[in-house]
């Protein structure tokens, strides 16, 4: 992967490349990306965890909120999840609906070979279908009415980075020393890149502060909204509002890298060997939202969003002196899903809606 993206930044006209190029190949090259090649990337033998891998409550409560709110709004029961990695949350959320219904579809969308195999493994089949990418699937669903979810998806797309140099923003790019290793290197913002940084106001002013830009945001809300006739996008990820981006800890920005459960801060070490992932703009995602002229509705904390939507429903009474009794294991998930012990606020649920209005919860 190093070859090839010194390759790019060498035929280069300004023989540099932006980070979000850097991150698309590291993480999505068809041979070498890191979401491209074989191995676990979640859980235990992966580099990263998601609160789908803490207990099945957390898909359980996720699929009782898809059912009611179909249920609510007169809809299919119709679920397209994208970026399923491989597949724990679909795997349960449809193990808890056919306990319900028979009368539902889950939809999913993979990129990765190896996640796809994965997600084939013990899976209902029967109300499972798979796709390689957004294309496939509106091409076999031209109007589709349900429910678009996301858990982690948002947070894996490659992203510009702007830097404020004397008083001026620049945008961070990378070229390589005499010995061929990743360097930063710093260019006027193009005009593209200073219109979405004035467009959506973005908080990038104090000198030395740097903030990754999501330009990505536009094109995929214009994607989901050509997928979805008519429904409920639930996004679940992590971010700030742009009162929280001004928070002296933020300076620096969000890119980060994860490997082997490990943080790692420069993200150029090791391309294609690591996940690389920032934190949302959510006011952003929210203010293109409401310009595809999506329904507005709410941001809540992940522990608040299981807590209204019942989780403590699912606590166990027991008198198993056993810790490492399922009825143990559970009730320790839901405390940690919903008391700060790592995932409970790190989280955020948004929902918004096309030619729906949402139910409260």
């Amino acid at each position: 992967m190093k070859d090839i993206l010194r390759a790019l930044i060498k035929d280069h006209p300004k023989q540099s490349i932006g980070y979000d190029t850097f991150i698309e190949y590291s993480l999505y090259h068809e041979e070498y990306g890191y979401y491209q090649k074989d191995g676990e990337k979640v859980g235990k033998e992966g580099d990263f965890y998601t609160s789908s891998m803490i207990h099945n409550v957390f898909a359980h409560i996720f699929a009782d909120y898809f059912y009611n709110t179909s249920s609510r709004l007169n809809m299919p029961l119709a679920i397209c999840e994208i970026g399923g990695g491989d597949g724990t949350f679909a795997r349960e959320v449809i193990n808890r609906l056919s306990q319900t219904t028979k009368d539902f579809t889950y939809h999913l969308i993979e990129k990765s070979p190896y996640h796809r195999e994965k997600i084939k493994e013990g899976t209902d089949t029967a109300h499972l279908f798979l796709y390689r990418h957004l294309d496939e699937f509106k091409a076999r669903n031209p109007y589709f009415e349900g429910i678009i979810f996301s858990n982690e998806w948002l947070d894996a797309q490659p992203v510009k980075v702007v830097e404020i140099k004397d008083g001026i923003p620049l945008e961070i790019r990378i070229e390589l020393d005499e010995n061929e290793d990743f360097i930063e290197t710093s260019y006027p913002l193009t005009e593209a890149l200073a219109d979405f940084v004035k467009t959506y106001n973005l908080p990038l002013r104090e000198e030395g502060q740097r903030m990754e830009i999501p330009g990505y945001m536009v094109t995929f809300a214009k994607e989901l909204d050509s997928m979805l006739n008519k429904g409920v996008i639930v996004t679940v990820d992590y971010g700030y509002r742009n009162a929280e981006w001004q928070h002296p800890a933020r300076k620096k920005g969000s890119l980060r890298g994860y490997y082997q459960h490990r943080l790692i801060d420069d993200v150029l070490q090791s391309p294609g060997m690591m996940d690389i992932t920032h934190h949302l703009h959510w006011d952003v995602w929210k203010e293109i939202g409401r310009k595809m002229g999506w329904e507005d509705g709410f941001i809540l904390k992940q522990n608040e969003f299981l807590l209204k939507s019942g989780i403590m429903d699912e606590l166990i009474t027991h008198t198993n002196p056993d810790p490492f009794s399922e009825e143990s294991k559970k009730n320790r998930a839901i405390r940690t899903l919903i008391t700060g012990e790592g995932f409970s606020e790190a989280f955020d649920v948004v929902i918004q809606a096309k030619k729906v209005s949402i139910p409260a919860l």
